[in-house]
């Protein structure tokens, strides 16, 4: 495969305010606001309520959704299943701890995932990058892309065992107020140096590859662009 220099490949993204409303949005819906339901249920109510008050969210949230006939995204559908599973559980047992312990343990769980994706030579960030951004084929099949795609891999397999080594230990070590609070924003903040990270990457990879990012319709230079301009 070769590219053009005078005809180099253009990737269209959407713009960051775009993802950011859409990240955010689904945020708020698969974590934020069924934690605090959870919390405040937990402390009104008793654990029984808290169970199930959190999995009613999930359930409403995806009601309304078909109620007003908008897409339901994928992310949300995965989140009701596994609040489903960890609700059954929790209220059969009565385990504050278990309920919790799910979804930590499910974070090694897609870390391994990513790993052996990578060790086959299929990393899940390429068919991820394929199926939601419709990246053209030349890109995908780029060795500066596949080389990309191995270390975002790598990348999210340590952000997921480091959220799930840390969510264990907090779950075992503090109160569950406390956990709450800090189990989230701390791995809302690995999750977005993984991010971070990641973007730093693939705009590196993409420049290096010769290719160019239009972000919202406005096109990004690159440190080729920037230097040649100089």
């Amino acid at each position: 495969m070769s590219l053009h220099r005078n005809t180099p490949v253009t990737v269209d993204l959407p713009c960051l305010r775009t993802v950011a409303k859409q990240g955010g949005r689904q945020l708020l819906e698969n974590t934020v606001a069924p934690l605090i339901v959870f919390y405040v249920a937990l402390v009104t109510l008793g654990h029984t309520w808290a169970f199930a008050s959190a999995l009613g969210l999930c359930y409403l949230t995806l009601a309304v959704r078909v109620i007003r006939r908008k897409p339901i995204p994928a992310m949300l559908l995965v989140g009701v299943v596994l609040m489903t599973a960890r609700a059954v559980i929790a209220l059969a047992t009565g385990s504050i701890f278990l309920y919790f312990l799910q979804p930590s343990l499910g974070n090694f769980a897609i870390g391994a995932l990513f790993l052996g994706t990578v060790a086959i030579g299929r990393p899940l960030v390429a068919r991820l990058a394929g199926e939601f951004c419709g990246f053209p084929a030349e890109m995908v099949g780029h060795h500066r892309l596949r080389s990309f795609f191995r270390q975002v891999s790598l990348i999210w397999a340590a952000v997921f065992c480091v959220n799930g080594a840390v969510a264990i230990w907090m779950l075992v070590s503090v109160p569950i107020g406390q956990y709450l609070v800090i189990s989230t924003s701390s791995s809302t903040g690995v999750i977005l140096l993984g991010i971070g990270v990641s973007l730093w990457l693939f705009r590196r990879s993409v420049h290096g590859a010769g290719m160019q990012i239009r972000l919202g319709g406005r096109l990004l230079r690159g440190p080729r662009a920037v230097s040649s301009a100089a």
